[in-house]
């Protein structure tokens, strides 16, 4: 213990503040990286959330007991990495994060007693909206979605009542949405409302573009441009899909351009056939009639008037008549035939396709890769498959080139796959790059630091060896004079030799090989009692440690 007080008490004030500040410096260097190695990452839990949300979710966490951390003005939570996939599963049985819709579940919340009949109307419309809203979002490329539905109600004794309307705001992920996702929301919405239909749904997305404003005209030039895409893109991938086994997936690019009759004409004909008379109906009539006039003597009696009188005026001659008709009316009908057409809009005019095939890949004499385009022949080959792909129609002016260019084909990056470590994320690398450096700096504390103030622990300040031990320095003529520490702890003085400055007392110089020459001991010249063996000992240290010894005579004589 003294040995090590007067080690410290010989190294000074400054340099033992210098020693403690870097100790506690690097100390708590330590324990700030240890303590951030043994806290779990945080990782995010749920982002882009409203006040009310995460107020909500910051309470239900604390309720389980689990970290958590507020970021990006409390839009975000972040909680440990291992209890993420338990949060989330305990969050969304409560319904959590509700994202601001609220479905059929509004009715589990209180019961109906109490309510009036406008707060559960209020209720169901409020249900029935939070469902589609739901139900949208679901749909690929919609992020979130805002329905207002618009339902009138029919009064007492009112005949005619307003037809329901409906909204739909949408945000997209992407940066926009097709012709048939339109349709199919309009249609979801339409079907889930009663009294709604189609042309009475406006969709709009967060932008403020108006994908569909429920207008029969608009809807129907909406549906053409939809359609058009639709063909296009099914035209294309024809072509690509007969050409790519001649060509390769990066050997062909097509352009198709299509042009669509948006017209729709209904079209009523009737064409009669004389020469296809069929008998409808046929009637025939047939009259006869007797008429017989007798003469008349001018005297008008009784018994000529009497029918059944059998006088002799029957007896004479009179004039008669016969008659006898036959009609026959017979109907004919004339075959006729009813046509009636209807041409929808979207019917393709006209078809323009342009397609680029690049050439082939050949080797010259020399062994370079070279370009050599395609033949007539495989041109006019290629033209006819595209042909045939799109169904050509020469009536409609259909228009087909083929053309044979030369690609330019980037350079392809070449990717390490040695450099990729599969099963190692951001987090663990930065875990790794942490304990590198905390053993770095271990191993730098150690050598540095706890090497040193050991030595000198051990050794009483470099150059103690024991009790009794002494340093040996140089002294008149070459000799050597043994410094050391008696058993008091006093520090003795150095020997004044003549013609010596105490002042200069050195070690003695190397020789030519490198190492030290071994000192002469006069004993005549020391003071006191010195043993031999203890100046061995003494010169061997300073051979197997010249630097320290030089270090510890320096201290001494800046000391004296």
């Amino acid at each position: 213990m003294e040995t090590f007080l007067q080690t410290l008490s010989r190294l000074g004030p400054m340099r033992l503040v210098a020693i403690l500040g870097i100790t506690a410096g690097v100390t708590i260097a330590l324990i700030l990286m240890a303590s951030g190695m043994g806290r779990a990452e945080k990782a995010l839990l749920y982002t882009e959330l409203s006040l009310k949300e995460a107020g909500e979710i910051s309470a239900r966490l604390e309720q389980m007991n689990v970290k958590y951390e507020l970021r990006s003005g409390g839009t975000a939570i972040f909680v440990e990495r291992d209890k993420i996939q338990n949060a989330k599963m305990t969050l969304a049985a409560d319904n959590l994060p509700s994202s601001a819709s609220i479905g059929y579940d509004i009715f589990d919340q209180a019961g109906s007693m109490g309510q009036t009949t406008f707060t559960q109307n209020i209720n169901k419309l409020r249900a029935l909206q939070g469902e589609l809203e739901r139900t949208i979002t679901t749909l690929d490329g919609v992020e979130a979605a805002r329905v207002l539905l618009v339902l009138p109600v029919r009064q007492l004794f009112q005949t005619k009542t307003e037809k329901a309307k409906a909204s739909v705001t949408i945000k997209l992920s992407a940066n926009s949405i097709g012709h048939r996702q339109t349709t199919a929301i309009q249609h979801l919405v339409a079907s889930a409302v009663p009294g709604l239909i189609t042309g009475s749904v406006t969709i709009i997305d967060d932008t403020g573009r108006v994908l569909s404003d429920g207008n029969a005209d608009a809807l129907n030039g909406n549906a053409s441009s939809g359609r058009r895409a639709d063909i296009e893109e099914a035209l294309r991938s024809k072509i690509q899909q007969v050409l790519t086994s001649i060509t390769g997936q990066a050997g062909v690019e097509v352009q198709v351009n299509v042009e669509l009759d948006r017209d729709r004409i209904t079209e009523k004909s009737t064409v009669f056939d004389p020469d296809g008379q069929v008998v409808i109906s046929s009637s025939t009539s047939e009259q006869n009639s007797d008429d017989k006039d007798r003469a008349q003597n001018g005297a008008v009696t009784v018994g000529g008037n009497v029918p059944s009188s059998s006088s002799a005026e029957d007896t004479e001659p009179g004039s008669s008549s016969v008659t006898s008709s036959t009609t026959e009316t017979i109907n004919y009908g004339v075959s006729k035939t009813e046509t009636t057409r209807v041409f929808q809009s979207g019917v393709i005019k006209r078809l323009s396709i342009a397609v680029n095939v690049d050439g082939v890949a050949g080797v010259d004499a020399e062994g370079n890769s070279t370009w050599v385009p395609r033949t007539a022949e495989e041109m006019i080959q290629i033209e006819n498959l595209v042909k045939s792909a799109v169904g050509f129609d020469l009536s409609r002016k259909d228009q087909v080139q083929v053309t044979n260019i030369r690609f330019s084909k980037p350079t392809p990056l070449v990717i390490d796959d040695t450099a990729s470590k599969p099963g190692f994320d951001k987090n663990d690398i930065m875990r790794m790059i942490e304990l590198a450096i905390l053993a770095i700096v271990s191993i730098v504390m150690m050598l540095f630091l706890g090497r040193p103030l050991i030595m000198a622990l051990f050794s009483g300040g470099g150059a103690l060896v024991g009790g009794s031990g002494g340093l040996a320095i140089a002294g008149a003529g070459g000799g050597v004079v043994a410094a050391g520490i008696g058993n008091n702890g006093a520090m003795p003085q150095l020997p004044g030799a003549s013609g010596v400055n105490p002042g200069q007392a050195a070690l003695p110089a190397p020789d030519a090989a490198g190492g030290f020459e071994e000192p002469g001991l006069d004993v005549s010249q020391i003071e006191g009692q010195v043993k031999a063996s203890s100046v061995k000992k003494v010169a061997g240290i300073v051979e197997s440690h010249p630097e320290e010894s030089m270090s510890i005579l320096r201290t001494w004589l800046h000391e004296a």
